[in-house]
């Protein structure tokens, strides 16, 4: 047990010495189920639960943070890429976190051109902090998560998020996740 905490202790030591922000479970976590209100489309003003809608099957979720012009690029670009994956057997979708649901819908309403299309996109039930159960970071712009069969398989915690940079990576991740190798 002592070398557990230990162990846990250096990583989070690392992380921080190295400038990496820890945001969401991660990799071997088991995702909790959460709620979003869809805001969109057939799914506005419904509950969306995007774990459990995945029943196990690969799951990417998008947490946005901090809407900047690159953090909703990357989510265009990795969730326009995972909807073309839908016939594959992944989900995913986007779950926007703000403190005022109200201006967030008026945004996403006066920004449907620059969102991923074919993708849930919800507003998280629980304000900025996202679900309490993932411990998300506000240090960061955007956390991405990818799981199969409930477990997280990779993390993306992204302070300042590059299409060029980091939509590989992530497209990486899934095709690992779908073709049932381990990362």
């Amino acid at each position: 047990m002592r070398r557990i905490v230990i162990n846990t202790m250096l990583i989070a030591f690392s992380s921080v010495a190295l400038g990496k922000e820890i945001s969401g479970p991660q990799v071997g976590d088991k995702l909790v189920p959460f709620a979003m209100r869809g805001v969109l489309d057939d799914e506005a003003g419904k509950p969306i639960d995007l774990v459990s809608d995945a029943g196990g099957r690969p799951l990417l979720i998008y947490f946005l943070h901090e809407r900047t012009r690159q953090s909703v690029a990357l989510a265009r670009q990795v969730l326009n890429d995972t909807a073309a994956r839908k016939a594959d057997g992944l989900d995913s979708g986007l779950v926007l976190l703000a403190s005022d649901a109200a201006a967030m819908e008026d945004w996403v309403k006066m920004a449907t051109q620059v969102l991923p299309r074919g993708v849930p996109i919800g507003i998280s039930s629980d304000g900025a902090d996202g679900p309490p159960a993932y411990n998300l970071s506000r240090k960061v712009a955007v956390t991405v998560i990818v799981a199969k069969e409930g477990r997280v398989v990779a993390n993306f915690a992204l302070a300042q998020p590059s299409v060029n940079d980091d939509a590989a990576k992530i497209a990486e991740a899934v095709a690992t996740v779908l073709s049932g190798t381990k990362r």
